[in-house]
């Protein structure tokens, strides 16, 4: 019997977009506030926390999700996911993960990170602002109200609204395949995999190459001991691989340092001032970034042609090239 693992399809590129409320409609009971923020994942968490930090006077906020609690994705991520990355490059600006954190390279894990976000919550009532978060709840953009866990349906006078859930992502284990499987093979997401176990004979198929891919084949090999002919390994797109290890485990280039790598590398080669619009020239940094240490590839023959920022140290990047 095989098994064919999906991992997550990562939706738009980081974007909040912030609109002034319409007029409140439909609504059995109403309530009021200066910002209302729809989704308390990554972006919705921070976004309220700089807003409360450098607001020029206090500001009310409510606070929605259609999950129980704040974390987004989190709340439905596989028993076994970490963080790629050390904990100081997550979180919120005004509290530090990494206090959260118990593991030795920092990288804080599921239950840890909703520890976390749920701790917010209480650290910005005692520090007396006022952030209520609506938990369960499903907001109407058109009549500005939402329908809560109770089924009740509440408006929101908000001055403004801020929608925090283009990034979004996209879980197999929330949305069906886009595709058939022959008879004989099971297919599940990530998160069933630590309840089935390797299974004598048992053969997989992973799709994709990303974190959750590689996530997942680390786990077949280190946790379940799954042998490499027992597993098979579907890459549409090679991806650059972030390296944790050199020069710090706990140091990793910024967004504005690779571009300096790879206009460094552009004023070296000599390029013409058309090659800043190729992706040659995204090429260049990430192959200085390889000369120095600090990205991997898995195939030493095949370039990369994906960058989505899965980090990973060298040992863990030996076992995905086998």
């Amino acid at each position: 019997v095989g098994l064919l693992l999906i991992p997550h399809n990562f939706a738009a590129l980081s974007r909040l977009a912030v609109r002034s409320s319409p007029l409140v409609s439909m609504a059995t009971e109403t309530s009021s506030c200066d910002y209302l923020v729809v989704g308390a994942g990554a972006s919705g968490m921070s976004f309220v926390d700089t807003l409360l930090l450098h607001a020029p006077e206090p500001v009310s906020v409510t606070l929605l999700d259609k999950r129980e609690q704040p974390g987004g994705h989190w709340n439905d991520a596989y028993d076994y996911v970490t963080l790629h990355q050390p904990a100081r490059n997550y979180g919120v600006e005004s509290t530090a993960l990494e206090a959260f954190t118990q593991h030795p390279e920092k990288l804080a894990s599921r239950d840890e990170i909703l520890d976390y976000y749920r701790s917010l919550l209480s650290r910005w009532g005692e520090a007396g602002h006022r952030v209520s978060f609506v938990g369960g709840a499903a907001y109407d953009f058109g009549s500005a109200s939402y329908v809560d866990a109770s089924g009740s349906r509440v408006g929101v006078d908000a001055s403004k609204v801020v929608d925090a859930r283009y990034t979004e992502n996209d879980l197999p284990l929330l949305v069906p395949p886009k595709f058939s499987v022959g008879d004989g093979v099971d297919l599940i997401p990530p998160n069933q995999l630590p309840a089935r176990g390797a299974g004598e004979g048992r053969r997989y198929c992973v799709l994709g190459g990303g974190k959750t891919g590689q996530d997942a084949v680390l786990f077949l090999r280190q946790t379940l001991g799954v042998p490499l002919d027992r597993i098979a390994w579907v890459v549409p797109h090679l991806p650059w691989i972030t390296a944790r290890d050199p020069p710090s485990p706990l140091r990793q280039n910024t967004c504005i340092e690779f571009i300096a790598s790879a206009l460094e590398a552009h004023a070296a080669a000599g390029s013409p001032p058309s090659a800043l619009s190729s992706s040659a020239f995204l090429q260049s940094a990430f192959a200085k970034l390889e000369e120095e240490g600090k990205v991997y590839r898995l195939l030493p023959d095949e370039a990369p042609t994906k960058f989505m920022d899965a980090t990973l140290n060298r040992r863990e990047a030996e076992l995905l090239r086998e």
